[in-house]
């Protein structure tokens, strides 16, 4: 069973940019949790712009390339994972585990990145700066939230950083170790036409494991945990790799959480949790269909090593 408790912006502000579940029975609130399962980027954009509207007048963008952006960037399918993840931990005798939702549009600010990276570059920042203010008010919120949710965790407890992804990498030089291509206020529609344009579709990706920094040698993933989570994952005959296609990096929020805590991170290609294969001419990549039983399938081994690392701390 899950208790939802939600976080607010400021009180002037009133926007909900971070939300909790607690799952566990009724005695689950006075204990500290076991695993915090966090989705940095699956909140949609529609609520946002509802909320702040100053930032369509700010974007060279039209309405419908902003939607398309936002939908691009969004990891959908993680928070369904992470909840998936956390009922079968509580079901196999977890007392309790948090999930946390970050919901900010990735498309609009990144609530996975430190503040001076978290604005995605598709408004000229030097003209809005009351925008800006906000929506840097907006990351702040989310990064108190989050690091109130990691104090909470247990001493010898287990955070996992959750994400979706494109299943194919484009065929483009790529501008960093965890940035595929970057994005412009003028250009978001050359974003958009690199990643669906399946004539510029390269590598098949498979679950990333993702367990060091990029261009260092330096685990950041709790070993126990990664030795589990890649077996099960074998075990149950999921391809994957790991830190392909990324790895972490200084300036993502998730290197940091992993040097304070027990914990992995996994991306997860969109169509594996999907009902349409990424090869199937119907899929979407903008609006993929999750499925259920599919979600199961990843969330299973996810579980089991959690399980096993806690039980081996």
């Amino acid at each position: 069973m899950g208790a939802r408790s939600a976080y607010t912006l400021a009180k002037e502000e009133g926007m909900q940019t971070t939300l909790r579940t607690i799952y566990g029975d009724a005695q689950a609130r006075r204990q500290r949790p076991s695993v915090v399962l966090l989705s940095p980027h699956d909140g949609p954009m529609e609520w946002f712009v509802g909320e702040c509207p100053a930032l369509l007048a700010a974007c060279p963008a039209d309405a419908e390339t902003l939607a398309r952006f936002c939908a691009l960037e969004r990891d959908v399918g993680a928070t369904a994972l992470a909840h998936r993840i956390a009922t079968l931990l509580v079901e196999r005798g977890v007392v309790r585990v948090d999930v946390v939702e970050v919901c900010l549009p990735r498309g609009i600010v990144d609530g996975n990145r430190l503040t001076e990276r978290a604005l995605r570059n598709i408004f000229p920042a030097d003209a809005y700066p009351d925008l800006v203010r906000y929506l840097h008010a907006s990351h702040a919120s989310v990064l108190t939230s989050v690091r109130e949710s990691l104090a909470l965790l247990s001493p010898t407890g287990i955070f996992v950083d959750v994400h979706t992804m494109a299943p194919y990498t484009p065929a483009v030089d790529p501008q960093s170790p965890t940035e595929t291509i970057a994005e412009h206020p003028d250009a978001l529609h050359h974003v958009i036409e690199t990643w669906t344009n399946r004539a510029r579709w390269r590598e098949r990706r498979h679950v990333d494991v993702v367990t060091r920094l990029s261009g260092t040698d330096a685990l950041l993933a709790d070993p126990l945990l990664r030795v589990a989570l890649v077996r099960y994952l074998s075990e149950h005959e999921v391809p994957w790799r790991e830190n392909l296609p990324y790895p972490t990096a200084e300036h993502v929020l998730t290197t940091h959480y992993l040097r304070q805590r027990r914990g992995v991170a996994i991306d997860v290609p969109k169509d594996v949790l999907g009902a349409t294969p990424a090869e199937h001419e119907s899929f979407d990549l903008l609006a993929p269909t999750i499925d259920a039983q599919r979600v199961g399938r990843i969330a299973e081994p996810v579980a089991s090593a959690i399980i096993e690392a806690l039980g081996r701390q």
